[in-house]
């Protein structure tokens, strides 16, 4: 019955209740398109992609004939359809207005997802598209090497999924907090922190390490106050790594009368 009797509209019919599952392979493509009045008002109201949004459209709802629900709507995400069309959603959503005020694509859409139909796509469907339907082999019921539209915009879905926030557990020991909180220089905390953990367990050595950057810090302090060399404090964690609480607090002499009054006299010479 079916061989040479698949009217547009029995077809129609075939593909929209889903007897017939593949894309259509071409679709007639006149030369004459950009005449056709309702393009060309298209390509006048949005440019070039007046006329390449159009046909693109085509393309897609050809390709996703096994994809069309039991209306003959096709529905993709609006992300992905601005995706391809290059454009933004809002102009997206413009062009469909157009084209469906013309009767051209008939649009249902939702906040987050477009579902179209081609009222007239059947008439400029390939003669390939029209034959009569076969049982697919196994060979031709394998997935195919190109992915479809759809195929597609669940891999883009995937891939734009936001992660989940991941709430980031406070590991720190209590007796590291205890140390980074006096340290002078406070940088890399996570690396201080590694090398905390290599002493961590060794209760008895907190207090010599708190005395000691007290003893430092009081150190330093009285060299900046004589005008003396002071080095830096380095990071905590190279501080940790080279047991630099073990370092001996050595004073300078203490210069004489004489001393300081020349140097204070140098200081003066410079600065006039």
């Amino acid at each position: 019955m079916l061989e040479g009797a698949v009217t547009p509209a029995l077809y129609s019919l075939l593909v929209f209740r889903g007897v017939l599952r593949w894309y259509m392979h071409w679709y007639k493509h006149s030369t004459d398109s950009h005449d056709d009045p309702d393009i060309s008002d298209a390509m006048d109201e949005f440019g070039p992609s007046g006329y390449s949004g159009f046909f693109i459209l085509l393309e897609i709802y050809g390709r996703e004939f096994n994809s069309l629900d039991e209306d003959g709507y096709l529905t993709l995400s609006r992300r992905f359809v601005a995706r391809k069309l290059r454009q933004s959603s809002t102009k997206v959503e413009s062009m469909l207005n157009f084209y469906s005020e013309r009767q051209r694509i008939l649009v249902k859409s939702s906040p987050k997802r477009i579902s179209f139909k081609v009222p007239q796509f059947i008439e400029i469907a390939s003669n390939w598209t029209k034959r009569k339907p076969v049982v697919p082999t196994e060979a031709l019921q394998r997935p195919s090497a190109v992915p479809t539209a759809r195929e597609v915009e669940e891999e883009v879905e995937v891939e734009k999924k936001p992660r989940k926030n991941v709430a980031v557990v406070n590991s720190y020991s209590q007796q590291f907090l205890d140390f980074y909180q006096i340290y002078p220089n406070k940088t890399a905390k996570a690396e201080a922190f590694k090398a905390w953990k290599k002493i961590d367990g060794k209760g008895e050595l907190l207090p010599t390490i708190l005395q000691s950057i007290k003893d430092q810090t009081a150190h330093k302090a009285r060299l900046r106050e004589r005008d003396e060399f002071c080095p830096e404090w380095p990071n905590p964690s190279t501080w940790l790594n080279q047991a630099r609480w073990e370092d001996e607090v050595k004073e300078s002499r203490k210069e004489s009368l004489a001393e300081y009054e020349k140097r204070m006299a140098q200081r003066e010479q410079h600065t006039v």
